[in-house]
């Protein structure tokens, strides 16, 4: 919906984090008149790794002693689950040989190695133990915790990571949960098998957010920092912008990310204010943490960062349609100025 005047803002986020400062008096309102903001377009690079600290950490689990050994996947873009894969059995190698030398996973197991099934998108990790070991004791876990009630060995990404929709296995969204995040075959205790389907990526979506009050509401999932529940919280959210595919050709034809309003204003908010000044635009992940970087320092140097337009509409009341007389008390109109009579 288009207001009585509009102001387009073209922005460019590569300069102070997407931080604008609007002169006061062309972005004001008086007296009954509102003010709203409609997003008309958004373009970003995929300049980010699909594989970061938010979905590449899990654990080894020993049942025999109740220790925990971090595996890491490293950060990166994966083009096929065949080198994501080889990423993983890497991982894996690296986190067996750095046990100490007494350590469970050090006497009991002789190797991890994950296949992946690509007819139904699951992982499988065979264990091979030691004469003295069992196959049994051997668990792999997927931490999803919000509570802060976080088991001692795990460390902060690992806590609180995606990884389990990147391997397919359960998330375990609580310290207390004392359970496999994979499938364990009955009849070979030695075969971990994915619960679900695996996946390359865990972003489909950005989120455009801002630091004003808007208004808007998001379930917990879609902040790290809520409880997870059922009521709606407060939510800074603009826009949703999705990302199309995680295959690699898929991302090569979508290497921008972009959203173009139809002409609806699908992403239009009015807000609460009469004076618009200091607006930060920033995009997060599907959490509300930042994206990741492929080195450090990237979103510093601008090489993150994003183009929007926004459309600014002040809508301004109607007049009257027969004005007050000067002089005339407020309950002796005469008729002769039409209060008071039917409209024709």
């Amino acid at each position: 919906m288009r207001g009585e005047q509009s102001k387009f803002l073209f922005i460019d986020s590569s300069l102070d984090n997407g931080r604008i400062s609007l002169p006061p008096q062309p972005f004001s309102c008086h007296d009954n008149e509102s003010m709203s903001f409609t997003l008309v377009d958004f373009t970003m690079r995929r300049n980010f790794p699909q594989i970061s600290a938010a979905n590449n950490t899990f654990y080894i689990y020993m049942r025999s002693d109740q220790t925990f050994y971090q595996v890491v996947i490293p950060e990166g873009d994966y083009s096929n689950y065949t080198a994501l894969n080889s990423a993983i059995n890497d991982s894996i190698v690296v986190t067996l040989s750095n046990a100490s030398i007494n350590s469970s996973l050090k006497t009991q197991v002789t190797s991890i190695v994950s296949t992946y099934t690509a007819l139904s998108r699951i992982y499988e990790f065979t264990v091979t133990v030691t004469g003295s070991g069992d196959a049994d004791d051997v668990e792999i876990r997927c931490y999803h915790i919000k509570d802060g009630n976080v088991p001692s060995g795990i460390t902060k990404n690992g806590a609180f990571s995606d990884v389990h929709e990147i391997l397919g296995g359960e998330p375990l969204r609580y310290g207390s949960d004392d359970k496999n995040s994979f499938d364990r075959l009955s009849t070979d205790k030695t075969k971990l098998f994915s619960k679900y389907p695996a996946s390359l990526s865990t972003l489909d979506a950005l989120f455009l957010r801002c630091n004003l009050e808007l208004g808007n509401y998001e379930s917990p999932g879609l902040d790290m920092f809520h409880q997870d529940g059922v009521q709606m919280q407060n939510s800074n959210i603009i826009a949703k912008i999705p990302i199309r595919g995680s295959t690699e050709a898929i991302r090569k034809a979508h290497e921008i990310i972009n959203f173009e309003d139809a002409g609806g204003d699908l992403y239009q908010k009015f807000l609460p204010l009469k004076n618009l000044e200091h607006v930060q635009f920033y995009v997060t992940d599907k959490r509300n943490r930042n994206l990741a970087e492929y080195s450090p320092g990237q979103s510093t140097a601008g090489m993150m960062s994003f183009n929007l337009t926004m459309r600014w509409d002040k809508f301004i009341p109607p007049k009257p349609e027969h004005p007050i007389p000067k002089g005339f008390p407020k309950k002796a109109y005469p008729l002769s100025y039409g209060y008071g009579q039917p409209r024709i």
